[in-house]
C-alpha cells in the first residue's frame, strides 16, 4: 500500500487517476527491477533513490546507459519497446511508482497536456543516452571527464559530487583506479579544481 504522504506528493506533479492505479514499490541498494528481455508492462515513475540502466558489455562489465533521480519518469522511451534491451538497478534505497503501461497509453490518448509532459521526458531521456552513448566513444579518460561535466553539471562546468568516485567511474565507463590516476594528473596539470563535493573545470 502507498503510504499516505507518498500519495499527496505524487498528485501534486502526477494525474490523480495515473496514481491510483498504480503500485508503490521500493528497491534495496543494488537490487534489480528488471532484466534484459522482460516484457515491458510497466513505466516507472522515481520517488525517491536512484534507479540505473545498465547494459552489459562483452567482458561482463556494466555500463550505465542513464540514470532517474526523484521526480522524473525511468526510461519513458520504453512504452513503444516489447522488451527492456537494458537491465535496471537501484543505485541506493529507491522508491518508485509503477504505473501500468495500457493504464498510461489510454491516458496519453486523452489528456494533451500531460501527453506534452511525457513527450518532454522522452526527449530528455533521449538527450542522456545520446550524450552517454557519445562519451563512450572518447578513447581519452581525460576527455570523458571534460564531456561529462560539461554534458551533465548545470553549469557546464562544476560537477556536484553526490555519489563515490568508484560509481562515477561506472558511468563514465573507466575502471576507478584509471578515474582517481586521471583526476590526480588533471589536477596537477590545472585543469581542475576538486575537493570532497564537487570538481570544476579551470580552463
Amino acid at each position: 500500500m502507498m503510504p499516505k504522504d507518498i500519495h499527496k506528493q505524487l498528485i501534486e506533479t502526477l494525474p490523480e487517476a495515473l496514481v491510483n492505479q498504480s503500485r508503490f514499490i521500493e528497491l534495496a541498494r543494488q537490487e534489480y527491477l528488471f532484466q534484459p528481455q522482460e516484457n515491458v508492462d510497466s513505466i516507472y515513475y522515481v520517488i525517491k533513490g536512484q534507479l540505473r540502466a545498465l547494459r552489459y558489455q562483452y567482458d561482463g562489465k556494466p555500463a550505465v546507459m542513464m540514470h532517474s533521480t526523484a521526480g522524473n519518469f525511468f526510461a519513458p522511451v520504453s512504452i513503444n519497446m516489447d522488451c527492456y534491451p537494458c537491465a535496471a538497478m537501484a543505485h541506493k534505497s529507491t522508491q518508485l511508482l509503477k504505473i501500468p503501461k495500457a493504464t498510461l497509453l489510454t491516458y496519453l490518448k486523452t489528456h494533451p497536456d500531460f501527453s506534452l509532459q511525457f513527450i518532454g521526458a522522452i526527449a530528455q531521456d533521449l538527450k542522456q543516452q545520446c550524450s552517454n552513448a557519445e562519451r563512450l566513444r572518447i578513447k581519452s579518460a581525460r576527455d570523458r571527464v571534460i564531456h561529462f561535466i560539461t554534458c551533465e553539471s548545470a553549469d557546464s562546468k562544476t560537477l556536484q559530487l553526490n555519489y563515490p568516485l568508484s560509481t562515477w567511474a561506472d558511468e563514465l565507463g573507466l575502471e576507478p583506479e584509471s578515474l582517481y590516476r586521471t583526476l590526480a594528473d588533471m589536477e596537477k596539470d590545472g585543469l581542475i579544481y576538486r575537493d570532497k563535493k564537487s570538481i570544476e573545470i579551470c580552463i
